[in-house]
Formats: structure tokens, sequence, C-alpha cells
């Protein structure tokens, strides 16, 4: 199982409305949940003068598992929780696990 590429990104944004920063920032991904379900960049660089950078999620086995991003100088939101589904081949995400 593999997600497109452009299915999963992370983004810098201030009261809710996105950013355009002046520098690159780079973004540490982190799988928070079941480690062995899927597999990310452990970073990705969000480019300087853009908002947000996509990132791929590659499916290692089934389950339930979360992603978390954290970057210097900026504040998390909640993290990303998947749901690896074989019969669809796709990750989903869900609100609540």
């Amino acid at each position: 199982m593999r997600s497109y590429a452009q299915d999963f990104y992370v983004g810098r944004r201030l009261n809710n409305q996105w950013l355009n920063g002046a520098e690159a920032v780079t973004v540490t991904l982190t799988i928070s949940g079941a480690p062995n379900v899927c597999s990310v960049p452990t970073t990705v660089t969000i480019p300087a003068g853009q908002s947000l950078v996509y990132f791929r999620v590659e499916g290692v086995a089934l389950g339930t598992t979360a992603i978390s991003a954290t970057a210097a100088g900026y504040q998390s939101e909640a993290d990303l929780n998947l749901i690896g589904d074989h019969a669809s081949a796709v990750f989903r995400q869900c609100a609540d696990l």
C-alpha cells in the first residue's frame, strides 16, 4: 500500500491562515502509534515562500497508527491518525481511534 504523494502534507499556519514563510522549515515526521503499520520520511522541508509540503506514506502492515509532525519554533497540531485498510489498499484519515 502506498499513498499518492499529494495525499498527505504538513504546513505552517497562523491563526488558521496558511503562512508562506520567508525561510525554509524542516519538519520531523514521527510515527507515534504502531511503528510497524507504515513508514514516512524522517524529515520533509517546507520551501521558503511556500506554506506546505506533501509527503508519501508507505503501508507496511494492516493496523492503526498515528503520525506526528514537529518543527523548531512551531507548535504542532493534532496527530494524523491512520487506518491501513487492506481491502481498499489506501490509507484513510480517521477522526477518532
